[in-house]
């Protein structure tokens, strides 16, 4: 069968006419779909204790250092990105991808 470029014959899926090959690699891609889905390779414990108060101040002591060192214009302190506002977070954000990056646009 003569095929235009990019185009798929309509028989294609058509079970009856399933090539040796295609069932292999359908039965190939369930066998990877299932040792993803029923292994623990997405569930890893966090080792960081993300709810400890102290831990938590000290990070963003950490990152207020750290902004502060590449000169971050805006006033920064822990109350403020304990509860950080859209506009303070899309302002780090913005400042933090610039760093990365000088010449990309936003």
């Amino acid at each position: 069968m003569k095929l235009k470029q990019g185009r798929i014959p309509l028989n294609f899926l058509d079970p009856k006419k399933e090539t040796e090959n295609f069932k292999f690699e359908k039965r190939n891609f369930i066998q990877k779909k299932s040792f993803f889905m029923e292994s623990n390779f997405f569930s890893k414990e966090d080792p960081r204790p993300i709810l400890d108060k102290n831990y938590l101040k000290a990070c963003i002591q950490d990152i207020i250092f750290f902004l502060e060192k590449k000169k971050f214009i805006e006033p920064l302190n822990i109350e403020l990105l304990l509860m950080p506002t859209n506009k303070n977070f899309f302002n780090i954000l913005i400042f933090l991808l610039n760093e990365i990056d000088p010449n990309f646009d936003f």
